[in-house]
């Protein structure tokens, strides 16, 4: 019995589409409102008009989880191995896994081994001796 009642609804699209709207998110409210304006807003015109709007943008364009960004590689992005310190290497060492910039030899001989970075940084390296 119940299933005589149910089926000529099951089967109209009138019917499907006003389920399927009233199933959407809060957030097509206004989609929905231009969408039951209609006369008769049958399941076929409801999913072209959804499709339509959403089928020009990109899931970057709509998602920020879906956004890349392109990143340069710097000196602190580089692996240690490729960092080679010609400072160290001027010295006779082997100078991997730094530059001349991170190189505590270098601050310790341009500082006379008592200054700190920041001094070096604050009044310049002694270039004198070079």
């Amino acid at each position: 019995m119940l299933e005589a009642v149910l089926l000529p609804l099951a089967n109209s699209n009138v019917a499907k589409g006003a389920f399927f709207l009233t199933t959407l998110l809060t957030s097509l409210d206004n989609v929905v409102d231009n969408l039951m304006t209609k006369e008769s807003a049958n399941y076929d015109d409801v999913c072209t008009k959804l499709l339509n709007l959403y089928s020009h943008k990109s899931p970057a364009e709509t998602n920020t989880a879906f956004t890349t960004t392109n990143v340069s590689r710097s000196d602190k992005g580089k692996r240690k191995e490729d960092k080679v310190c010609t400072y160290c290497k001027s010295q006779g060492c082997r100078g991997i896994g730094h530059v001349v910039a991170d190189c505590r030899t270098w601050k310790r001989d341009t500082t006379g081994g008592n200054a700190s970075a920041e001094t070096v940084i604050e009044n310049g390296p002694n270039l004198n001796d070079y």
